[in-house]
């Protein structure tokens, strides 16, 4: 194994550890699965869908954790790097503004803004949580359906996406017709 391939898997394994350790004791509001599953999958499929980057990958595992624990941004940086700790930022929803500007509103517009590592993460945790649609109830499900149709409609007129970019929205895309058709 090259250097590089072993720091990079050190990093993300750390940054697993990391998410594990804040999230204990935190469950799905769908599934009522362990917290941590959700950041797990949320990599994997960036993973999976050929990111290689290893900033965009150990944040992928922290995403959520500004958003859900205690962990704050320079406990990120301190235990990472800075350029972890700005896309976990960066992707970390801001309750005033979701208030104000209401979630659909608010979310495109962060995602028009954010930068393309940034938009990765985000579109790959919105392929996620629609992977959990069928276990949410019918209210809550058509809401996830109707933003999220909001949302990718809306980057792809406002924004230009890189072929990443838009594999995740086809992935996005394919989980709404298959939601749609039941």
């Amino acid at each position: 194994m090259r250097l590089k391939q072993f720091i990079t898997e050190l990093s993300i394994g750390k940054a697993a550890t990391f998410a594990n350790d804040k999230h204990v004791g935190q469950f799905r509001k769908s599934s009522g699965a362990p917290y941590i599953t959700h950041p797990m999958k949320t990599y994997k499929i960036l993973r999976d869908i050929g990111v290689k980057d290893k900033e965009v990958l150990t944040a992928a595992w922290l995403h959520d954790t500004l958003e859900d624990t205690d962990v704050n941004y320079n406990t990120i940086k301190r235990e990472f790097n800075k350029a972890v700790a700005d896309l976990v930022k960066e992707v970390t929803s801001d309750k005033k503004k979701i208030y104000k500007m209401g979630k659909p509103k608010y979310l495109l517009d962060k995602m028009v803004k954010m930068s393309n590592n940034a938009l990765l993460i985000k579109l790959a945790d919105r392929l996620q949580n629609l992977s959990d649609i069928s276990t949410v109830s019918k209210s809550f499900a058509e809401k996830m359906y109707n933003q999220t149709r909001f949302i990718i409609d809306g980057l792809r007129e406002k924004r230009n996406l890189s072929n990443i970019h838009k594999k995740l929205i086809r992935k996005i895309d394919k989980q709404l017709r298959e939601y749609n058709e039941t």
